[in-house]
């Protein structure tokens, strides 16, 4: 595994991210044992798209007066809303990752709304799955998953 990532001192941080100043949520609730709140999930036959208003109580000491989702729950957005597809499309399938490929290029700041889209791009049999997945705010992208599955039960 690689894992790349700046640490910027706080009071350059403080100065380049000082228009996003916000109350931090305060909570004891571990925003990693529930299920995310969507505001919207729209599922069709071949991809699954869904929205997630962010707020303080999902970035609790990330960060202190920043409050912004972490990028570990930006991913998880992406395989629950993939759990969605699946949910309709194929009730009784699992799935396990083989490989993937993780990116998170900006922060998705409190009271913005991510867009959440993912496609499962089938392989012949036998081969892997490939899930593809892109968070939006607006226009921009901020984070993509591209992830290989193996589907372990169900139609394939």
């Amino acid at each position: 595994m690689t894992v790349r990532y700046e640490v910027i001192p706080e009071r350059i941080f403080a100065r380049l991210f000082s228009t996003h100043a916000a109350a931090t949520g305060q909570t004891s609730d571990n925003p990693y044992r529930r299920r995310l709140p969507f505001d919207r999930i729209t599922v069709d036959d071949e991809s699954v798209s869904a929205s997630l208003t962010v707020t303080p109580d999902l970035c609790p000491g990330h960060f202190d007066g920043y409050p912004a989702l972490p990028a570990s729950i930006i991913g998880t957005a992406m395989t629950s809303v993939f759990d969605e597809f699946l949910a309709k499309n194929n009730p009784s399938a699992r799935w396990t990752p083989t490989t993937y490929q993780f990116g998170a290029r900006e922060l998705a700041w409190v009271g913005k709304t991510m867009d959440v889209s993912v496609e499962l791009v089938p392989a012949p049999i036998h081969q892997n799955h490939i899930l593809q997945a892109t968070v939006r705010i607006g226009a921009d992208v901020i984070s993509t998953l591209d992830m290989r599955i193996q589907l372990i039960s169900g139609d394939e």
